[in-house]
């Protein structure tokens, strides 16, 4: 099977995984306070935020427009974010070790209690790995200028 359909394979079924699995509320006071930006954006009034507070809440408030619920979209973007993240580690895995040990790392990554966990709660945690993940694969493409 190609590498991209092996990723978008890994990315599906991960996502299903969070999805299916994710928190239902809000249970942390960052999640309230996402839930509350996506009503009222207000950098000065929400602080003390975390980093890439903004595009979370505007992400969110996308999915809002199309008829989600806050928590519902919060969430979702937090499963989208864990899902990305297990599969560029599968990526770079592949790249530098090859394809079964690839699969190892990305079913142990998906797995992992914390990845799990934090995947799938609306917190800002895991689009910023998912960030750093496809910036450390954009790092390793060594056949890139």
């Amino acid at each position: 099977m190609r590498l991209r359909y092996q990723a978008l394979l890994l990315l599906l079924a991960t996502f299903a995984l969070y999805a299916l699995t994710r928190s239902l509320w809000l249970d942390e006071w960052d999640s309230v306070q996402f839930a509350l930006g996506l009503n009222e954006f207000n950098l000065w009034k929400h602080q003390p935020h975390p980093p890439g507070y903004p595009l979370y809440i505007f992400a969110g408030r996308a999915l809002t427009h199309v008829g989600l619920d806050p928590v519902a979209a919060l969430t979702l973007l937090g499963c989208l974010s864990g899902a990305v993240f297990v599969t560029f580690w599968f990526l770079i895995a592949r790249r530098e070790f090859g394809g079964p040990f690839a699969w190892l790392i990305a079913l142990a990554t998906a797995f992992t209690p914390a990845v799990w966990m934090i995947a799938t709660k609306a917190v800002t945690d895991m689009p910023a790995a998912a960030a750093l993940s496809i910036t450390a694969w954009l790092a390793f493409r060594r056949d890139q200028p």
